[in-house]
């Protein structure tokens, strides 16, 4: 009876399995609407379809090997020994480096005070409702993230900015931040992105109520 039991649960987990896979992908580009002549038993999707694990195999942390942290040690840099990112290789125009990654936390836009969150915000969504009020969602990487929370705005470097946040849809829909060259950039220089005037403006403020904010620019 316990054999039978066994057998029936590994049944279940494997329809189960299937079944989520279907409806991720029903969630997602994919639709029971037939073209003609299409099978009635076979989803049409335009979409690659992943199994969970395949996912959680692709989302395991690991470091970008274009880059590597290092404290500034120029005093003529703003950010002196503070860290910065370094190209560890001739890196072109137009590549993908890494995600932007943190914690999604909303509407730092409207926190007046900066007394909600921290100096490593980036715009993930910013929607401007009736009677002036704003919507936002920003990653914050002050207690999470990865390599690309160390890259520093390019003013008063001498040199210019040569990589942006760039807002991109996944092919589920899920709104993410990555990062990209926009210059080549030599081994051994900084990577450093443009905040945006927004940034400077908010600091002006948050350094007025004696706090400091990074809510960097997103194209």
């Amino acid at each position: 009876e316990d054999e039978e039991e066994d057998e029936e649960e590994d049944e279940e987990e494997d329809e189960g399995g299937k079944g989520s896979i279907l409806a991720a992908a029903a969630g997602g580009g994919t639709c029971k609407v037939l073209t003609p002549g299409w099978p009635s038993d076979v989803l049409f999707t335009n979409l690659l379809v992943f199994h969970p694990a395949q996912l959680n195999a692709a989302r395991k942390p690991r470091p970008c090997p274009y880059v590597s942290i290092r404290f500034i040690k120029s005093r003529k840099h703003p950010c002196y020994l503070e860290r910065g990112l370094f190209a560890t290789d001739t890196l072109p125009a137009g590549l993908w480096l890494m995600d932007y990654t943190g914690r999604v936390v909303r509407d730092s836009i409207n926190d007046s005070l900066g007394s909600q969150y921290s100096r490593y915000l980036v715009p993930l969504i910013t929607h401007r409702k009736t009677k002036g009020e704003v919507f936002s969602l920003d990653v914050d990487a002050a207690e999470m993230g990865n390599e690309s929370r160390f890259i520093n705005d390019y003013r008063g470097t001498g040199s210019p900015a040569n990589v942006v946040f760039e807002r991109y849809f996944e092919p589920g829909g899920e709104m993410r931040v990555g990062v990209r060259t926009q210059l080549p950039v030599r081994k051994g220089h900084e990577l450093l992105a443009d905040y945006g005037e927004d940034y400077w403006r908010q600091v002006a403020a948050k350094k007025c109520a004696g706090t400091k904010l990074k809510r960097r620019a997103t194209k």
